[in-house]
C-alpha cells in the first residue's frame, strides 16, 4: 500500500500555469508534489464537470512512483471541464488537466481558454527546466549540508568521552532510523561518527551531533554526567553503628506453697482432683470480674468485647506445679519403703502401714509465670493465686 499524504490546492497553485488576468476561467496543471517529480497519473477526480467545491474538499488524487497523494482545494470554486479523466498516467508536471472558475461563474457563457500545441510544449518545457533547476538547489543543498557536517565533526572537542564506533555492534532502533532519514549507512556511519557509548555503541546524540542538529558541547557534557553516575563511588561509605536494643523487661513470676493432707484418698485419684481445681482456677481467674458475678449490662455483646480486648482468648499467665510428701521422720521413711517393697514381693500391708498410707502430707510447689504482652495479665494472676488459696482436701 502506498503511503498516503494531503497535499494543499494553495501549495499546487504555485504551480499551475494560467492564462491572462482578463479570463475568469484558468487552467488546473498536473502539480509537482515534490522537487524530483517530472511524471505523475491521476487516480480519480472526486468531482464532476460543473460541480462547485469549497476550500478544504479533496479534488482529486494523485498517483507519483512513491505515494498517492490527496490534493485539496485552498479556495472555493467550480470545475468547468475535465482535460485529462481518471487513470491518466504519465503526465508531465504543468500539463494541464482541467478548467476551473470561480464559484459565481456562469460556464455557459464564459469563455474558456485554448490549449495549444506550443502552449503545451512551452508548459512541458518549463516543467522540465523548474524541475531540472530544482534538482540542482537540492543537490546543492545537500553538498553544503554535507561539508557543514563534516567541517563541524571535523572540529571536534578534543575529549575523552568520544571513541570509534564499533563496526560490528547492533544499532539501537532509534539510530538506525535516524540513519535511514538521512540516508546515512551503518558503514558510513561507523567510519565518520564518534561515539559516546560504552564500547563504541553509537547512541542518537552521537548521530545528531554529526547531522549538526546538537552542539557538541551539550553532548560532551551530557555523557560525563551519565559516565560520572554509572559508578558508584562506595569509599565514605561508613558501616552503621550497632545499636543495642532495649532488653526485654523479665516476666513477674508469683511463687507460693500450699501445704495439703491426704485422708482416706488414693493418690491417683487426689493428684486428679488436683488438677481439676488447678485448670478450674485458670479458667474462672481468665474471666473478666462481670462474668463471674453475671452482671452483664443489657446492652451486652460478646463478638463487641471481643473487640475491644486485644486477644481475649490468649493466656495470661503460665502454670507449673509440684506436689512434694512431707515426712514426720526418718523411721516413717523407711518404714514407707519397707511397706513399698513388701507390696511389690509379697503384697501384705499391716493395719499400721495401712493408717500411714491413708494419711499423707504434701507440698505444693507453685510457680506462676506472667505475660508481659497483655495490661491485665497481672490482675488475673493474681485472681489466680488467690483461688489457690481456697484449696482445701
Amino acid at each position: 500500500m502506498l503511503r498516503k499524504q494531503v497535499f494543499s490546492f494553495k501549495q499546487a497553485k504555485s504551480f499551475f500555469h494560467t492564462t491572462n488576468a482578463v479570463r475568469k476561467a484558468y487552467f488546473y496543471d498536473m502539480p509537482a508534489m515534490s522537487p524530483t517529480m517530472e511524471k505523475g497519473g491521476i487516480v480519480s477526480w472526486k468531482f464532476k464537470q460543473g460541480d462547485s467545491f469549497k476550500a478544504g474538499d479533496v479534488l482529486l488524487d494523485i498517483e507519483t512512483d512513491k505515494a498517492e497523494i490527496d490534493v485539496e482545494a485552498q479556495d472555493d470554486g467550480k470545475l468547468v471541464k475535465l482535460i485529462l479523466n481518471d487513470g491518466s498516467k504519465n503526465i508531465p508536471v504543468g500539463q494541464p488537466i482541467a478548467i476551473l472558475a470561480e464559484p459565481d461563474d456562469d460556464i455557459t457563457t464564459l469563455e474558456l481558454p485554448k490549449i495549444s500545441e506550443n502552449s503545451s510544449n512551452k508548459t512541458k518545457k518549463s516543467a522540465k527546466i523548474t524541475n531540472k533547476s530544482t534538482k540542482t538547489v537540492g543537490k546543492q543543498a545537500e553538498k553544503s549540508v554535507t561539508k557543514e557536517i563534516t567541517k563541524k565533526n571535523d572540529y571536534l572537542p578534543p575529549s575523552p568521552v568520544f571513541h570509534k564506533s564499533d563496526p560490528n555492534q547492533v544499532l539501537y532502533p532509534s539510530v538506525a532510523i535516524l540513519l535511514a532519514e538521512n540516508n546515512i549507512s551503518p558503514q558510513e556511519a561507523f567510519k565518520k561518527i564518534e561515539a559516546t557509548g560504552p564500547k563504541g555503541k553509537l547512541l542518537k546524540g552521537d548521530v545528531l551531533t554529526y547531522l549538526g542538529k546538537i552542539s557538541p558541547k551539550s553532548l560532551i557534557s551530557i555523557t560525563e554526567y551519565i559516565n560520572k553516575s554509572a559508578s558508584l563511588d562506595l569509599s565514605h561509605i561508613e558501616l552503621r553503628k550497632k545499636v543495642e536494643l532495649p532488653k526485654k523487661p523479665e516476666p513477674i513470676v508469683l511463687k507460693t506453697c500450699i501445704p495439703l493432707k491426704r485422708a482416706d484418698i488414693e493418690k491417683g485419684q487426689f493428684t486428679k482432683t488436683l488438677r481439676d481445681y488447678i485448670n478450674k482456677f485458670k479458667f474462672l481467674a481468665h474471666q473478666n470480674a462481670w462474668e463471674i458475678n453475671n452482671n452483664k449490662s443489657q446492652f451486652y455483646d460478646p463478638l463487641f468485647e471481643a473487640l475491644l480486648i486485644p486477644e481475649p482468648y490468649a493466656p495470661r499467665f503460665t502454670v507449673e506445679y509440684k506436689l512434694k510428701p512431707l515426712f514426720a521422720d526418718k523411721n516413717n521413711d523407711t518404714q514407707l519403703k519397707n511397706d513399698i517393697f513388701d507390696m511389690l514381693t509379697i503384697g501384705v500391708i499391716n493395719n499400721t502401714n495401712n493408717n500411714n498410707k491413708n494419711q499423707e502430707n504434701y507440698l505444693l510447689d507453685i510457680e506462676v509465670t506472667v505475660s508481659n504482652k497483655y495490661s491485665d495479665a497481672k490482675e488475673k494472676s493474681e485472681r489466680f493465686m488467690d483461688y489457690l488459696k481456697t484449696l482445701k482436701f
